[in-house]
C-alpha cells in the first residue's frame, strides 16, 4: 500500500502560507505522508527560490507546485479580487490539478486547506476526498470568527 498523500491548500496572504507549508513539511520529513504544497503562481516564484535553500527531503515526499490565481499584478491590489480569485480561476485550477494527479496513476487522500480556503474544501468534497482545516492564527481567533454571526444576531 502506498503512503498517503496530502495535498496542502494555503490562502495565498501573508501569515498564511508558511505555516501551512511548515506543518506539511514536518509530516513529510517525517514519512508520514507524501506532500503536494499547492500556491498560486505569483507566491510559487518567491517560495521555490527561499525554499531551495533549505535541506530537501526528495520530491517524492514533498513537492511544490502553483497555480494561477487569474489576477493581474494591479488586481492584486484591489480588496476583494482575492477572495473572487479564490471562488472562481483558483477553484477550477485545483480541480484540474487533482484530475491531472488523478490520471497520472497517483490519488490525493485528503486535503488541508486554510481555514480562508473554503472553495479547497469544497472540491475535496466534491471529489470525494478527505479533509481538514488548518488555522494558522490563534485559537481565540477561530472561536471569534466562527461565533460572530451568533453574537450579531443577540
Amino acid at each position: 500500500m502506498s503512503k498517503p498523500h496530502l495535498l496542502s491548500v494555503p490562502l495565498p496572504a501573508k501569515g498564511h502560507v508558511l505555516p501551512l507549508m511548515e506543518f506539511s513539511f514536518c509530516l513529510a520529513k517525517q514519512g508520514l505522508m507524501r506532500v503536494t504544497f499547492v500556491n498560486t503562481e505569483f507566491i510559487h516564484s518567491r517560495l521555490v527560490k527561499d525554499f531551495m535553500d533549505r535541506d530537501s527531503i526528495g520530491e517524492d515526499r514533498f513537492r511544490l507546485v502553483s497555480i494561477p490565481d487569474g489576477l493581474t499584478d494591479a488586481e492584486r491590489r484591489i480588496s476583494g479580487k482575492l477572495s473572487e480569485a479564490i471562488w472562481g480561476s483558483m477553484r477550477e485550477k485545483l480541480e484540474e490539478l487533482i484530475e491531472t494527479i488523478r490520471s497520472s496513476g497517483d490519488d490525493v487522500t485528503c486535503v488541508v486547506a486554510d481555514h480562508g480556503m473554503g472553495s479547497a474544501l469544497e472540491v475535496a468534497a466534491g471529489m470525494g476526498i478527505r479533509r481538514a482545516t488548518f488555522c494558522p492564527f490563534p485559537a481565540i481567533c477561530l472561536s471569534l470568527s466562527l461565533s460572530i454571526y451568533n453574537q450579531i444576531d443577540h
